[in-house]
């Protein structure tokens, strides 16, 4: 009798196990989507942290020197824009170039490799080259040197205009680069390639906007690979593919005074 009770306590008890187990497993599968999401969000936050750091650093610049940084030389710590990131002139390229969140741009082989004089380093923060000095700008003519003032930007939409973003590398060469680039320029986008654009957090792309405020650009589009690609079958709206006229991707100043009543909006995002 003593025997039989033993028995079936020890069942009693490997069945208390599985339940224990099974519990576990719900909670490990309430709970690991959570911690997922808790560190997409952390990410993110930390992104734009920094990208409120280039948008402070521009400003402070422009008050200055009454020009925007040149996006040729804006790496380069003589040029005085990084000194803009902390009082003590302290910050070095490869401490802001990258968003907290690119690991998977590093996994799919498209960080930006650039190199700005003496300065050789992989990116994933790129620039509206639009909104910017350039020192060697290309046109259909050749390049040409362009310094832009605060005042030319007066019809540019400024709240809705990108200027610094998430960003991902991948061909082809815009006029004048070469492997390594001189500057992580973004590029109008293809039908069904989300180019230089990177939507890496939960399909958003944070934003410096040309107002200086930080913010993300949402793609209301099925993505793939943690928002680097387009799903398969998805593309832009037709006709509307990012450039240099399109709200929030372009809004060139050259082009300000064809849309007195102000530039078109792309169908595909909303700024956040």
């Amino acid at each position: 009798m003593k025997m039989r009770l033993s028995v079936i306590k020890n069942k009693f008890t490997i069945v208390e196990l599985l339940v224990v187990i099974v519990i576990i497993f719900l909670l490990a599968g309430i709970l690991l989507p959570a911690l997922a999401r808790s560190k997409q969000k952390a990410t993110q936050t930390a992104c734009m942290s920094l990208l409120r750091g280039y948008a402070l650093a521009t400003q402070y610049y422009v008050n200055d020197w009454k020009f925007y940084p040149d996006a040729q030389k804006y790496m380069q710590k003589e040029t005085g824009f990084l000194g803009y990131f902390d009082k003590d002139k302290e910050t070095w390229p490869d401490q802001v170039v990258r968003c907290p969140g690119d690991s998977k741009t590093e996994e799919l082989g498209r960080l930006g490799s650039c190199v700005q004089g003496t300065v050789s380093v992989n990116v994933s923060i790129g620039l509206n080259a639009n909104n910017f000095s350039d020192s060697i700008s290309w046109r259909s003519t050749g390049p040409v040197t362009q310094w832009l003032r605060p005042e030319d930007l007066k019809n540019a939409q400024p709240s809705n205009v990108s200027m610094w973003m998430d960003y991902q590398f991948q061909l082809p060469y815009i006029n004048g680069e070469g492997n390594p680039l001189p500057a992580p320029v973004m590029k109008s986008a293809t039908a069904s390639s989300l180019g230089r654009y990177a939507f890496r957090h939960n399909n958003a792309m944070n934003t410096a906007f040309l107002d200086f405020h930080v913010g993300s650009i949402k793609l209301n589009k099925s993505t793939t690979n943690y928002g680097h690609d387009f799903a398969p079958g998805v593309t832009w709206t037709t006709g509307k593919l990012p450039n240099h006229i399109l709200l929030p991707f372009g809004a060139r100043p050259a082009n300000a005074t064809m849309y007195p009543g102000g530039f078109l909006a792309s169908p595909d995002v909303e700024c956040q």
